[in-house]
């Protein structure tokens, strides 16, 4: 990639200007075979600056200094890109060149980029561009006369735009990257023609336009294929895989977020698993920051940890505060799914205060949505309104400083009209009443545009609120520690369940359901020994173990403290046997590591078969079965513990004869000996 960047440092007249042949060439030599290699080509670029200098051949020397800075910008080397912008900045005294100083200035540009400092980019850049004019560079490099080239100038232009998409403001960015685009079509620079692409397509990305962010981002990376642009073809697919994670999230049918997720695992996991990604720090970043969201958004917190922990060492050190916010806004989501609230809280707070004071506001809204959620799952409600009260106030004031920019614009442009004609009095009389109704008319569009945005608040309000509302729903199904269901989920939907069997029973089906009450053996003497984060981290995974051993039509819900309920479909008894014994082999047939020790952990099971009688009798309640489920877990237990046991009906026909079971005024041992009910049990 570097290889290609010796164009924008010279035009093909000053090129044959060059003394020392051998020494241009050993500059291509190491920039063709190190270019997969950040490291060796620094020490070859360190060397031919070195030579240069002593062959008194400026033109390799300041090549080789503009080289190796890019490289080690790359690289995210920033320590040692200070000390060589050191020695380059000391060649620009000696020379005071006006293109060294255009090219160090350019460097600091890509440094500011990289450590997302948008707002300084976005100063510097402005000021860099004030300095030169494109249409007189233009014509100026045609003649070769200048050894900065106009696509030079667009490149500061694209910088601005990546600044100005960073802070939100994207209309100004595509208009950036557009006036960029075209400078680099009429150059034929089909490279930089790919990144522009890739630009836009994360503009339409930010804006929602999802599909028209795919359709720019297939074509940036079709043109880097053919132009063999290893750093491009990489961002875009990083980028690719994060435009299907989105069209997942949006994605109403299971099809269809099954599909873009696997192909963003995919995407992703071919990039990540490429040995040429080891030379672009920043994109293997991007690639471990999508795998550790994908992950965690499935529930795989042990591998999103893991590609978290992965994330922080690929940054460390880089000193980009913007980028590790969001790699905290990433630990802060998994510590919500671990029930550190307080902690999570904290990065969240941090993460949004760091937007603000960069005016980073698209972003700070992102976070403030995320707060809205979080407090809601801590069931904070009245801290969530707080949060939702300033997001709704950022919006505000975003719009506010757009209308503002709006109003300047037009000053502007009356007080251009007004210097130039140098009118009268008298004419500025007249030209003063002209502002004043043009600036009325202004304000008049400028109502319709506020009424707007009430309505818009007003809405936004509305479908917050509806989402707190969905948020706050899911959440009181779920337990909010093992990401199961609770009681009020089994009790929505237990129901449900039920009638089917029993329009499944009127069709002469077989069909059952089996109502498990499942308890954790010795879970107090093991919280008492190993403390309660050990026990929750033993909840935790029992409840994985439960949930991948039975159907996802099946309900599983933590009925309180180490208790569990199953309501799974079943055929026959048989089938309900074998059913019960694969949930207890998925908890008992492997340790329980816990804070990196082994543990060997097992439950008891008691289950009950619904249809509970063999005519059809008006059923009893589903609570009444599940109590003697609970009977049959207790005999489990009683017989040693690690095993399960089932209540078969086998006698019972009426009602009466079940609730005096339950009620204990007939015990399970005479029920037993009297064969109303049978036990069947693990071997």
């Amino acid at each position: 990639m570097l290889a290609g960047l010796i164009v924008s440092l010279s035009n093909a007249s000053l090129a044959q200007q060059m003394p020392n042949a051998d020494l241009s060439s050993e500059l291509n030599t190491a920039l063709e075979e190190h270019e997969n290699s950040p490291d060796q080509l620094a020490q070859s670029l360190k060397f031919i600056y070195a030579k240069a200098i002593l062959d008194n051949n400026l033109y390799i020397a300041e090549q080789a200094l503009y080289l190796r800075a890019l490289n080690l910008l790359y690289a995210q080397q920033f320590d040692e890109y200070q000390n060589w912008l050191a020695v380059y900045k000391s060649f620009y005294r000696q020379h005071n060149n006006a293109k060294t100083k255009f090219y160090i200035e350019k460097l600091e540009l890509t440094r500011l980029f990289y450590q997302l400092d948008s707002l300084s980019l976005i100063q510097r850049g402005e000021a860099l561009l004030q300095e030169y004019n494109v249409q007189d560079l233009s014509e100026k490099t045609d003649q070769g006369e200048l050894s900065i080239h106009i696509t030079d100038i667009a490149d500061v232009i694209n910088f601005i735009g990546l600044a100005e998409q960073d802070l939100g403001s994207y209309d100004s960015a595509i208009e950036r990257f557009t006036n960029a685009l075209e400078i680099y079509e009429r150059s034929g620079d089909k490279e930089k023609v790919a990144v522009v692409y890739g630009n836009i397509a994360t503009v339409n990305a930010a804006i929602g336009d999802l599909d028209t962010a795919m359709e720019y981002n297939e074509k940036s990376i079709e043109i880097s294929l053919v132009e063999e642009s290893i750093y491009g073809y990489f961002q875009n697919m990083a980028n690719q895989a994060s435009y299907n994670i989105s069209k997942k999230n949006i994605s109403s049918d299971g099809e269809s977020k099954k599909f873009y997720r696997n192909q963003a695992e995919s995407i992703l996991l071919d990039v990540k698993n490429d040995d040429r990604l080891e030379q672009y720090p920043r994109i293997k970043s991007d690639i471990l920051y999508w795998l550790t969201y994908l992950y965690l958004d499935d529930g795989n917190l042990t591998l999103g940890e893991s590609y978290l922990s992965d994330l922080y060492k690929s940054i460390e050190n880089r000193g980009e505060q913007g980028y590790l916010k969001q790699v905290k806004e990433l630990e802060a989501y998994l510590l919500l799914e671990k029930g550190n609230f307080n902690k999570a809280l904290d990065i969240y707070q941090d993460a949004l205060s760091f937007y603000l004071d960069n005016k980073k506001y698209d972003k700070a809204l992102v976070t403030l949505q995320d707060l809205i959620w979080a407090t809601e799952r801590q069931q904070d409600h009245e801290k969530s309104i707080d949060y939702l009260k300033q997001y709704v106030d950022l919006m505000g004031q975003v719009f506010n400083e757009k209308r503002a920019q709006v109003l300047a614009v037009e000053q502007e442009k009356n007080n251009a009209k007004l210097r130039e004609h140098k009118i009268a009095l008298l004419a500025e009389q007249n030209r003063s009443a002209e502002l004043k109704i043009a600036n009325r008319n202004l304000w008049l569009k400028m109502s319709s545009v506020i009424a707007v945005l009430i309505i818009l608040i007003i809405w936004l309000r509305l479908r917050v609120k509806h989402k707190l509302s969905e948020q706050y729903q899911k959440m009181s199904y779920k337990d909010a520690l093992t990401n199961v269901g609770n009681r009020l989920f089994f009790h929505e939907h237990i129901e449900r369940e039920l009638a089917k069997v029993l329009r499944a029973r009127d069709r002469q089906s077989d069909q059952r359901l089996a109502l498990i009450i499942l308890d954790i053996d010795h879970f107090k003497a093991f919280n008492d020994q190993y403390g309660h984060d050990a026990g929750d981290r033993v909840l935790i995974e029992f409840a994985a173990r439960l949930n991948s051993s039975i159907r996802e039509t099946d309900l599983l819900a933590r009925w309180g403290g180490e208790e569990f309920v199953i309501a799974g479909n079943v055929s026959n008894q048989q089938e309900t046997s074998n059913y019960i014994n694969r949930i207890l082999t998925a908890i008992n047939s492997k340790p329980f590591y816990i804070a990196g020790k082994k543990h060997s952990i097992s439950c008891s099971i008691g289950a009950v078969a619904y249809p509970f009688f063999t005519e059809a009798e008006k059923e009893p309640k589903w609570t009444s079965l599940l109590t003697l489920a609970d009977f049959a877990l207790y005999r489990a237990k009683n017989t040693g513990r690690n095993r399960w046991c089932l209540f078969e009906n086998t006698g019972i026909k009426q009602h009466d004869s079940l609730q005096a079971i339950i009620d204990q005024k007939v015990s399970v041992e005479q029920a037993l000996l009297s064969k109303q009910i049978t036990a069947i049990e693990s071997e």
